[in-house]
């Protein structure tokens, strides 16, 4: 079975590069297509399924193709780049409509903030924790801003007990050190 789909194609016009590749990528989006990448459906004279592509530039597209050689210095992180693309692609698929995903939902700009920013708060890293939290103050409205400062403030309280020893929820003896190993 092959996955073919003009929608997904005709989509990849003026769509960024989602290669990207460091010293080749044109930047031309007017160049873009949707570049099949190699996987289990491909062979000699067939090109992969359609969800197995990515937006590409012309520059980018002849590197994957083999019409022109991997940067040097980017040849080891080839299948990082060929990962990235794609993942990056079906996002943007799914933002357009043209994908579907049964209970999909695009994540709503404060959400993917507050995620990033617990994600450092739970590190216990206060600088970053502090350059993150600046990075974003203005973006949202007061009520917004201020409900994700205090989701990552319990967030980074609780990873500072946590590398400081100290058992969640305060607990002592043999019950701390069980919920302190589930929880770490």
């Amino acid at each position: 079975m092959t996955i073919h789909s003009k929608k997904v194609r005709d989509a990849a016009r003026g769509q960024p590069c989602t290669l990207q590749i460091v010293g080749v990528c044109s930047g031309d989006w007017s160049t873009t297509v949707l570049a099949h990448l190699p996987d289990e459906s491909h062979g000699i004279a067939r090109k992969s399924d359609d969800i197995s592509g990515c937006f590409a530039c012309d520059a980018c597209h002849s590197v994957i193709d083999g019409r022109a050689n991997w940067p040097e210095r980017e040849k080891e992180y080839r299948d990082w780049y060929l990962r990235r693309a794609q993942t990056r692609t079906l996002r943007g698929l799914f933002a357009l409509g043209i994908l579907v995903i049964k209970g999909g939902c695009l994540m709503r700009p404060e959400h993917v903030a507050a995620n990033e920013l617990i994600d450092i708060a739970r590190t216990g890293d206060r600088s970053a924790y502090k350059a993150q939290l600046a990075a974003i103050e203005g973006k949202f409205s007061p009520a917004i801003f201020q409900s994700i400062k205090s989701q990552a403030a319990m967030q980074y309280r609780m990873g500072k007990r946590r590398t400081a020893g100290t058992p969640v929820g305060g607990q002592t003896g043999s019950r701390a050190r069980l919920t302190t190993h589930m929880q770490g």
